[in-house]
């Protein structure tokens, strides 16, 4: 099977199914009938009266079968009617493509908040892994990654392998709620986010030795003003970043643990979405994956049409707490420093690097401006 060949199907699986019944129910009640019959074949008239009997039984069965199924669907029509959306009961594609993480929920010390953290990978990028966890493990030791493994497409379906391992991720945190473990955000993550040094994470490494009390981090005091704006996602590394705070942002001094609105930014490689809104937000993946489409598969595309048309506030970490520190780019398959964009790595106040040509007509087609 060639890389990049294979595909999910619709969303249509990630939602309950009704029953089908019916048919197997009157296969059962006709099979039953024709072998009633075949036994009453030779023998006498008065023996073959009852078989008359049989048959409008067999038919009254038949009626109440298919007035019972019609009942039911009735019912599960009724109980399904509303279009808010519903977490899946299985993935995408149940039978290939992609494995599903088992995640384990981290908590922060400091706020109580609980996160469950997962990182897209291809299977070839070991050094990119390696490098990776090292960075992670220094900066948050206690956080939990999980891998969640995906393919590299082809060039003319360009970001549809990290979609799908994003589509797999939500999936099972949706899963893991199912099963009573309950949870807050989801951090996503590629496998060259790495945190900026002098950011402050919720470990337990930063409890004052001499008062024994925690040192306040950036992430809890950034979600806490997301939280208090009702925001829904929080991109900790972006670019190519539209904020209408930018102009106010270039001549002020920034501190750390600040937040900015986002109506658009580039980039998927560290970002948390809030527990509340992984349901709707995996539907509207799935089915950027069921178009196949150049435009729609870029997951960071997708999450800004979801918040966008939902009216969900989105917010940017300012300054950025994640860097994105990689030669080549497997979504767009070529090195980075044939991207215009490349300045931007390794720096932390985006701010200072206006928006994309372009940008106008985006904010248009997000229904952020007329």
């Amino acid at each position: 099977e060639k890389e990049g060949d294979r595909r999910i199907r619709s969303s249509h699986s990630s939602q309950p199914q009704p029953p089908q019944q019916t048919a197997t129910m009157i296969t059962i009640v006709t099979l039953q009938a024709q072998t009633n019959e075949h036994e009453d074949e030779g023998s006498s008239e008065q023996s073959q009266q009852p078989g008359m009997g049989l048959h409008i039984k067999t038919l009254w069965l038949v009626f109440c079968t298919i007035v019972f199924q019609g009942w039911i669907n009735i019912s599960y029509n009724w109980k399904h009617a509303d279009s808010s959306p519903r977490p899946p009961t299985s993935p995408p594609d149940a039978d290939s493509i992609l494995p599903h993480v088992n995640h384990r929920i981290t908590t922060s010390p400091v706020s109580g908040r609980r996160f469950l953290a997962t990182v897209m990978s291809l299977p070839q990028d070991s050094t990119r892994r390696q490098r990776f966890f090292q960075q992670w493990n220094e900066a948050w030791p206690e956080l939990n990654i999980v891998l969640q493994p995906t393919f590299k497409n082809h060039a003319n379906l360009r970001g549809y392998g990290v979609l799908a391992g994003t589509v797999s991720a939500i999936f099972a945190a949706l899963q893991f709620a199912q099963q009573q473990h309950d949870f807050d955000y989801l951090l996503l993550m590629e496998d060259d986010a790495i945190p900026f040094d002098n950011t402050a994470w919720p470990t337990t490494k930063a409890i004052n030795a001499t008062t024994s009390t925690m040192i306040d981090n950036d992430l809890d005091r950034m979600l806490d003003q997301v939280e208090a704006r009702n925001g829904g996602a929080l991109f900790l590394g972006a670019h190519g970043i539209i904020s209408p705070q930018q102009h106010q942002l270039e001549n002020q001094q920034v501190s750390n643990g600040t937040i900015s609105e986002l109506l658009f930014g580039f980039g998927n490689y560290a970002w948390l979405v809030h527990r509340k809104h992984l349901t709707g937000l995996y539907q509207h993946y799935v089915d950027d994956l069921s178009r196949k489409t150049n435009t729609a598969n870029p997951p960071d595309w997708g999450n800004h049409f979801f918040f966008a048309r939902n009216k969900i506030p989105e917010f940017v970490a300012t300054p950025l707490l994640v860097d994105h520190n990689s030669p080549y780019s497997n979504t767009m398959q070529r090195t980075r420093t044939a991207l215009t964009a490349k300045k931007w790595e390794g720096e932390r106040e985006w701010w200072r690097f206006p928006p994309y040509e372009g940008s106008q007509s985006l904010l248009k087609h997000l229904g952020h401006v007329q």
